[in-house]
């Protein structure tokens, strides 16, 4: 009898030696993959904040109301699209948010060169119906001015409305990529609040499972001792 509980109280010591250590062996590994995820967490946060104003140049075009205002607007909007390539080759800032703002600031050249063109037809027609329509009636000219305001009025109407298509566009675009930025960080970060309490809920489970085991051997150290 004496042997028989000796040997029960020897097995059940090396079972919970061996759960102990399986359970440091899934806590170490899991353990290793938080810091993982940590590091990788510690990295993203010493990216720069990318500090870019989408309406900026789209408000710029929206005032501009000659082809000189126009070609300024292009210079600063070429000017921004260079300053973004070159923050993007430091390598200092998201890769996401760099591409979503060089895609819109390279739209944004595209509108602003539209306006210019847009401009300079409407001052071109306007300059050469002028020449081209001079009389010494004045009740005539009057028409031919009439004219000339009604037939330049549906070409501006007309330029407008394919300007702001395209700005809008390019603003569309812009919002529905930052969205999309804002939704992957957010999975992103429920999946971490998710592993941290998997591995609390683990470790937890670990002590209980101590617990239980510690006092199992108890139980069988005392049966050793009465016996003997």
């Amino acid at each position: 009898m004496d042997m028989t509980v000796r040997g029960d109280y020897t097995a059940a010591t090396q079972e919970m030696r061996h759960r102990l250590e399986s359970k440091q062996r899934e806590l170490s590994v899991k353990n290793t993959l938080r810091a993982a995820q940590k590091k990788k967490k510690s990295k993203k946060k010493c990216k720069k904040k990318l500090s870019y104003n989408s309406r900026e140049i789209a408000l710029q075009l929206t005032q501009v109301n000659h082809s000189i205002g126009a070609g300024q607007v292009l210079i600063r909007a070429a000017g921004k699209l260079a300053q973004l390539q070159r923050c993007a080759a430091t390598g200092d800032y998201d890769a996401g948010e760099m591409r979503a703002a060089i895609a819109h600031a390279t739209k944004m050249v595209k509108c602003a060169r539209l306006k210019k063109i847009h401009l300079r037809e409407e001052e071109s027609v306007a300059l050469q119906k002028k020449k081209n329509n001079k009389t010494n009636d004045i009740e005539k000219e009057l028409e031919i001015q009439r004219l000339l305001h009604e037939e330049l009025k549906k070409l501006r109407r007309k330029h407008r409305g394919e300007e702001n298509g395209e700005i809008e566009k390019a603003q569309m675009s812009y919002s529905l990529r930052q969205r999309a930025m804002e939704i992957r960080s957010e999975i992103r970060m429920s999946e971490m609040a998710e592993m941290q309490t998997g591995i609390t809920v683990d470790v937890t489970s670990a002590a209980t499972d101590v617990t239980v085991d510690g006092a199992a051997a108890a139980e069988v150290g005392g049966a050793v001792d009465v016996c003997m």
